[in-house]
């Protein structure tokens, strides 16, 4: 009876430790969708500032 009891409660951390681990997974592809999103962002702004750079330079 135990060793049965050892193992419905290893399994219960299993099951808790999978469970921790898929709402880290989704968590961390929130923040790589956000930073992303956040990358491009400065991208058109970079490119925005660098073409203001260049047209001022050439004229």
């Amino acid at each position: 009876m135990n060793v049965e009891k050892d193992e419905n409660i290893k399994d219960d951390a299993l099951m808790r430790a999978i469970g921790k681990s898929e709402v880290l997974t989704e968590q961390h592809e929130e923040a790589m969708e956000e930073l992303e999103e956040e990358s491009e962002n400065i991208e058109g702004w970079l490119t925005v500032f660098f073409k203001a750079i260049k047209t001022a330079i050439l004229n």
